[in-house]
């Protein structure tokens, strides 16, 4: 399996394919990307926040878990 299965599967398509195809696709792709970054910046601050009320315990895997995240 591809680590480009979207991008493969509209070059590799049977029929006329323009750079205006790939370069929609490639934006889409992009702002995916951005979405999910931000959601995954929301829940590194959420989690941040709760650690403030959770026991040293588990506020110490909270940091570990964030740090092996990076």
């Amino acid at each position: 399996m591809s680590d480009t299965p979207r991008t493969d599967a509209l070059y590799f398509r049977r029929g006329m394919l323009t750079m205006y195809d790939l370069a929609g696709e490639m934006k889409k792709l992009e702002r995916e990307l951005n979405t999910a970054n931000a959601r995954m910046k929301a829940l590194i601050e959420a989690g941040d926040v709760l650690q403030c009320y959770a026991p040293d315990s588990v506020g110490l895997e909270w940091a570990a878990a964030k740090e092996g995240s990076k």
